[in-house]
């Protein structure tokens, strides 16, 4: 699976034909499987090309700065995009949203990050998109949840 197709992947999890939301089940398989299918897919490419040397200036903290920022103002634009749309499950559905932009920065990010090592991969490129997933949990059980308005 690609990088680029794993954030379609979640984003599209958040949607579905009709006027519910996703079903419960397809929001908890899209939210882990980008994490792991980007970490695969980076570390597979990076041991392949021989770029899995570990790099003592670049433990990641850069790439984990840009992805967050990055990642954030998507993962913002996305929940006001949405807001107030998910009856049934407004945490799940922030998640995804979450890591769908978590994998998107990351994604962004990886085309100008020359560092392939595990650790480094971890720290920075999957580690934001975790991290945008909790958020977005948070900031969707808040923004995305509909409201009785009297």
């Amino acid at each position: 699976m690609s990088p680029i197709r794993s954030p379609s992947l979640a984003l599209r999890a958040t949607k579905r034909r009709g006027p519910l939301p996703a079903s419960r089940e397809a929001l908890l398989a899209a939210v882990p499987s980008a994490p792991l299918a980007f970490f695969v897919w980076k570390a597979g490419w990076s041991i392949a090309l021989g770029e899995a040397q570990w790099w003592p200036t670049r433990p990641g903290l850069l790439c984990l700065a840009v992805s967050l920022v990055l990642g954030g103002a998507l993962l913002a634009a996305l929940i006001q995009t949405r807001r107030r749309s998910d009856p049934l499950h407004p945490g799940l559905g922030g998640a995804a949203l979450g890591v769908a932009s978590g994998a998107a920065a990351a994604v962004l990010v990886d085309l100008w990050c020359p560092v392939g090592h595990a650790a480094h991969v971890a720290l920075g490129h999957v580690l934001p998109m975790l991290l945008l997933g909790l958020i977005g949990a948070w900031a969707g059980g808040r923004a995305l949840a509909m409201r009785i308005v009297r």
